[in-house]
């Protein structure tokens, strides 16, 4: 699988749940109800957990908070109508 499909699909996923805008209908749609600033708080939280799991040298964990860090940078980037 093509990995801009992947990124295309996870961002058309997002958009149709910050479109839903009730926060209690999903993850994005209540931190979409926080804001920026805790959309950016959650990036930088995910960015240091994957720099731990980088120096801790554990692949699977490494994957997983990789994973995290790019969802939330997603969701700034919508935040901000960056696609």
């Amino acid at each position: 699988m093509n990995p801009d499909s992947v990124l295309a699909r996870l961002a058309d996923t997002i958009a149709a749940r910050r479109a839903a805008g009730e926060a209690g209908s999903s993850y994005v749609a209540k931190l979409q109800a926080k804001g920026l600033d805790a959309m950016l708080k959650k990036v930088g939280e995910e960015a240091t957990e994957f720099v731990m799991a980088a120096k801790d040298g554990d692949a699977a964990k490494l994957t997983y908070e990789a994973a995290d860090l790019w969802f939330h940078s997603l969701l700034a980037l919508a935040e901000l109508g960056v696609r």
